[in-house]
């Protein structure tokens, strides 16, 4: 198992998700938050359930990209264009000697184990060339009629190799503002709702995960395999908050992703139901020994198998929610009562409250 310290930051980030979530709204005297307007996904109890994505593209939701630029998720990738250097003539398309940006080839875009990576004939890049590369995608509606053209660029980046239990790279998408396809007029917005440290109330940024080779389904909570494919999974949601916390889809597989992501967003029934707000923090111990509780004297909320909760305890929601109230397919979960993770061959997460 981890040693405290992580599992401290662990407990510290699972706080983080809960309360990066919800509604997009305003705070009372703003202008209308990027993001705002119709929303595709599920917005459950009121909007107090944590959303799978808050990625956009101004004002439409977004962050699912087809890499041989078909039509997928009411986006279409049309190009991706990297910054040239000079300071490096031999790694660069000769194009880079006259030009600011080259186009990467349709189809070269793609990630490895949530590295970015894109080809321009025999030239390869990764990782930190993608920062300031500029993305422009097609929005459509649910008609597939188009909508819009809309630009973001990478405009900050990180990648700690020492990064426990996973290194991971971390992506800061932006948008400049034009106040009508999103964003405040002449300013960069972020794709990203932004999240917070809950121990010291600091932004720590609007970083997405780059997942490769999924599809996120917004209505059943599935998460399966989808070639071809880049998810943009924010930090401040579920898909991105997951990988955040130390479960990626490409360390644990598709079907515990799906697990992982339902945990985060108490999703007990294994619907795509959320039945948790904002701000309710929980205590995590999984099978692969990333984290540990801090406290484990305290109440279990649940342990996570791939139908949701395979037992149900205290739910998270304190004030709100009581065991009673969860009903799965007209029925009760199972109590838990003394239940521990051996006891469930398929369970691959334990929660408890803090």
């Amino acid at each position: 198992m981890k040693n405290l310290s992580n599992t401290q930051y662990l407990l510290a980030l699972a706080l983080t998700t809960l309360m990066g979530a919800g509604c997009d709204e305003a705070a009372p005297g703003e202008a209308e938050a990027f993001g705002a307007g119709e929303v595709t996904e599920r917005c459950i109890n009121g909007c107090g359930g944590i959303r799978f994505n808050t990625f956009a593209w101004g004002y439409e939701d977004g962050g699912a990209l087809d890499t041989k630029g078909e039509l997928f998720s009411n986006a279409k990738l049309i190009s991706v264009e990297l910054l040239c250097s000079k300071k490096e003539p031999g790694r660069y398309p000769k194009e880079c000697l006259n030009t600011t940006y080259f186009t990467l080839d349709q189809g070269g875009v793609g990630a490895t184990a949530g590295e970015l990576r894109g080809s321009k004939g025999t030239y390869a890049f990764g990782g930190k060339d993608f920062l300031g590369s500029r993305w422009t995608v097609d929005i459509y509606d649910t008609d597939g009629k188009f909508l819009k053209t809309h630009v973001q660029e990478i405009k900050a980046y990180k990648f700690d190799p020492n990064q426990k239990p996973h290194a991971l790279h971390y992506y800061a998408f932006m948008f400049f503002g034009n106040g009508v396809n999103g964003g405040e007029k002449g300013e960069w917005e972020p794709a990203c709702t932004e999240d917070k440290d809950p121990l010291s109330n600091a932004v720590v940024g609007s970083w997405a995960l780059v997942y490769d080779d999924i599809k996120v389904d917004t209505e059943s909570g599935h998460v399966t395999p989808r070639e071809h494919s880049l998810y943009l999974g924010c930090i401040s949601a579920a898909v991105g908050k997951t990988g955040n916390w130390g479960y990626p889809s490409w360390e644990i597989g598709t079907n515990y992703f799906t697990t992982a992501v339902r945990t985060v967003r108490a999703d007990y029934c294994g619907d795509g139901e959320s039945w948790t707000k904002k701000g309710n923090a929980l205590q995590v111990r999984d099978v692969w020994g990333f984290s540990d509780f801090v406290n484990a004297s305290n109440k279990t909320e649940a342990i996570w198998d791939k139908r949701g909760a395979a037992c149900l305890g205290t739910p998270r929601w304190l004030g709100q929610f009581t065991y009673s109230d969860v009903i799965c397919n007209g029925e009760k979960l199972k109590p838990c009562k003394n239940d521990t993770l051996a006891m469930y061959p398929d369970a691959i997460v334990w929660t408890k409250l803090p």
